[in-house]
């Protein structure tokens, strides 16, 4: 998931500089950008997916915050995809919706898994 993450906003930023610049390359830049939401949007729907079979073996006190997690991934992944349809002047100016809900989901995950703060969510697959 970070590393969705860290493609799009790498690439928005990319395209607030060639918006400026107006480089020979603007419409591939454009194209490199609705595809790294594209990627956020699966990377998140899978990521959602994973959650929802792993759900039932999870501690009871995680059960409902994972829910929430569940619900905040397949909203982005939603977002992403709308977003992924817009010009590159409006991706750029758009206002991520959800970040505080996901965040929360977040740190109740944390909590019901007694995992801190410092600690990673994240889980290498083999």
């Amino acid at each position: 998931m970070n590393e969705a993450w860290d493609e799009v906003d790498g690439q928005v930023d990319d395209m607030r500089s060639a918006l400026v610049l107006q480089p020979a390359d603007l419409a591939l830049r454009e194209e490199l950008l609705s595809s790294s939401l594209e990627d956020l949007a699966k990377t998140s729907k899978r990521a959602a997916d994973k959650l929802a079979d792993q759900r039932d073996v999870m501690p009871e006190a995680a059960r409902e915050p994972v829910q929430k997690m569940i619900k905040t991934l397949r909203d982005d992944a939603e977002q992403a995809r709308d977003v992924s349809e817009l010009p590159a002047a409006k991706i750029v100016e758009h206002e991520w919706q959800g970040v505080e809900a996901s965040t929360e989901a977040t740190n109740e995950v944390r909590q019901g898994l007694g995992i801190e703060a410092g600690q990673s969510l994240a889980c290498a697959e083999e």
